[in-house]
């Protein structure tokens, strides 16, 4: 694995919504290269820097085309398909997200133009992008009842424990019943098991939330105290449609969920354009 770092600086122009001092910088550039089906990638890191970079809590990429200098396309289906990546609130670290493109061919040294956009989330531009919720662990099993929910077409379920087993115990039945048809054998069926079994345990403490968004408008959630104060949790996982947050110890029974919901008026527009990007 290669590694370069780059230090040019693109103009960047914001939507007219809001327009933001916001510069973009190819910051590091990662190319394994091989000609192999597997473990080949390109990776190009992208600083935000300028006066409102650091209210960016949020990057969605939208790569439109990307081509080395062979006219090789680096375009991956992961990237038409990147969902917006949260930034955490940096105490002056500057925004950052990686573009995953294509192999490269081998004799290609620069790639040659990379063009799409970068929506940037920025919730401060508009009041109704942060929702808080208050008594939430108390409406454990039901779709959490809010306006800003049902406008966003969000659907967010608290879930117990209890009730993550068993919805658990259904996937996995789910999934040996597909593996059975598909023909797995029973070594392969005794892998499996071990790993579905070790994937995304829920701890005492953890809160779960099933989530149904079909137009991706939950950014981020957390959890807050009565005073609006982050309570800081041990991370968290996300898939398909479960999330869990880790914590510790269990949160104060006042405690709120706030959530970082997309709107029009909080997500600026980047246009992006980047060339002659040098590989190592």
């Amino acid at each position: 694995m290669y590694i370069r770092l780059l230090t040019a600086v693109l103009l960047a122009i914001a939507a007219p919504a809001y327009a933001a001092d916001i510069k973009v910088a190819v910051a590091e550039v990662k190319d394994q290269r091989s000609t192999g089906e597997f473990f080949n990638s390109l990776e190009i890191k992208l600083r935000l820097i300028g006066d409102d970079a650091a209210a960016v809590r949020g990057i969605k990429t939208v790569v439109r085309s990307a081509a080395d200098d062979t006219g090789r396309s680096l375009l991956s289906e992961d990237e038409k398909q990147a969902p917006f990546e949260t930034i955490a609130d940096g105490r002056g670290r500057k925004p950052e997200v990686t573009l995953k493109l294509k192999n490269p061919a081998r004799k290609a040294s620069v790639v040659k133009e990379i063009s799409g956009d970068l929506l940037l989330f920025m919730p401060d531009k508009d009041p109704a992008a942060t929702v808080v919720i208050k008594d939430f662990t108390k409406k454990a099993g039901k779709p959490l009842d809010d306006p800003a929910l049902a406008r966003a077409g969000i659907v967010l379920t608290v879930l117990t424990k209890k009730e993550y087993d068993a919805l658990k115990k259904e996937e996995e039945a789910k999934a040996k019943e597909a593996a059975k048809k598909q023909g797995m054998t029973e070594a392969m069926m005794s892998a499996f098991e071990g790993l579905f079994s070790g994937f995304f345990q829920v701890g005492e403490h953890d809160l779960l939330f099933k989530i149904s968004d079909p137009q991706e408008n939950l950014v981020d959630m957390d959890v807050v105290d009565a005073a609006g104060a982050k309570i800081n949790n041990r991370g968290s996982m996300k898939s398909n449609n479960l999330k869990v947050l880790n914590y510790p110890e269990a949160v104060p029974v006042d405690a709120r969920l706030r959530l970082s919901l997309k709107t029009q008026q909080s997500v600026v527009t980047l246009p992006l354009r980047l060339t002659d990007v040098a590989l190592p």
